[in-house]
């Protein structure tokens, strides 16, 4: 049937129709994108508590422990497979390649027994330390070290401490005592490389006049001081905004936690550039690089994953070999009270 209206007429009233059904499709669809950013929300928030409470169930923690503001520090005797939440929140984030590692990278400086022993020699240096009142913390390849494998770098050997420079005279008379034993050897290096050596693992070659000592690896100790508000090294990159360094945490070394920077991951890239997570370097290995996703199939690495739990944020390290886990640290809170209190470190 032809319409009675009049052209103008039934031409406005087509466009008043075709807008009335443009706004009602505009407060549908942005209902409906409300309604599903809510739902991805919510599945977000469920996906992170599932992922922390399997995280909890598999290292036997007990959920009352998050509310303390100490550092919490798990390791597996036996690895054990990432649950289904916690591998869907780490897909994509920091994606590993697994790429086939040439057989150069599946090379270790130090065999596991080596490692254990030198762990263990590194925890009585820092008990020793902290019984005389002197600071030691975590610097250089073994801070790189914790912070991607929370302990050593598989393809590296020696360890990197910091200790401050007003309490040298004290360190190098303990360093020297401790030289007395056959197992030590302090090497006096400040005047060369600036920072000074201790020997271990060692033992005597040689007989009689011609007896020496030879060690296994080293220690390094280099040397800093606040100047202000900076944090001033005797190496470059010299210096750091104070807040870097102090106060100082505590980090996984493996089976240990030993003092660490405040602020680990620009104390990294300011010593070793913003790729340093990313960038693997074989030193022992005529200073080859490649890109550390190629070796996580022949070495553990830490994966980081933010979690959420009644509201709380939780930071989680994972140390991670494919899809298997071996250790767990939930660092401090940020300003919680477990963060060193004294003001020792200022001259």
């Amino acid at each position: 049937m032809l319409s009675k209206l009049p052209n103008r007429r039934r031409a406005n009233s087509y466009f008043l129709l075709a807008a009335v059904c443009f706004a009602f499709s505009i407060v549908f669809t942005l209902r409906s994108s409300s309604r599903t950013q809510s739902q991805d929300s919510h599945s977000v928030l469920a996906s992170s508590a599932l992922c922390l409470s399997d995280l909890l169930l598999k290292f036997r923690i007990e959920d009352s422990v998050l509310h303390l503001s100490a550092p919490i520090y798990v390791r597996l005797s036996k690895p054990k497979s990432v649950g289904a939440a916690c591998l869907q929140k780490l897909i994509g984030s920091d994606a590993v390649k697994n790429p086939t590692a040439m057989e150069l990278h599946r090379l270790s400086l130090l065999s596991t027994d080596e490692q254990s022993h030198i762990y263990r020699i590194v925890h009585q240096l820092h008990s020793n330390f902290s019984q005389m009142g002197l600071e030691l913390f975590l610097a250089g390849g073994s801070l790189l070290g914790s912070w991607r494998h929370l302990g050593f770098i598989p393809w590296d050997a020696d360890i990197d401490f910091m200790i401050q420079y007003n309490q040298k005279p004290l360190v190098r008379q303990f360093l020297v005592n401790l030289s007395k034993s056959e197992q030590f050897n302090f090497i006096d290096t400040e005047l060369t490389n600036q920072h000074w050596q201790l020997g271990i693992l060692c033992g005597l070659v040689g007989q009689n006049l011609s007896a020496r000592k030879q060690c296994k690896t080293i220690v390094d100790f280099f040397f800093g001081r606040v100047k202000g508000r900076v944090y001033d090294r005797q190496e470059a990159p010299r210096k750091f905004p104070i807040d870097y360094v102090y106060p100082l945490r505590v980090r996984p070394f493996g089976p240990y936690l030993l003092p660490a920077p405040n602020q680990p991951d620009r104390f990294l890239t300011a010593v070793y550039g913003r790729d340093f997570q990313s960038n693997c370097l074989f030193k022992y290995f005529n200073h080859m690089r490649t890109d550390c996703s190629y070796l996580s199939k022949v070495h553990s690495f830490v994966r980081r994953l933010q979690l959420t739990r009644k509201g709380k944020i939780i930071q989680a390290e994972l140390l991670m070999k494919n899809d298997q886990i071996l250790a767990l640290f939930l660092p401090e809170p940020e300003g919680s009270n477990f963060q060193r209190q004294d003001d020792s470190w200022r001259e």
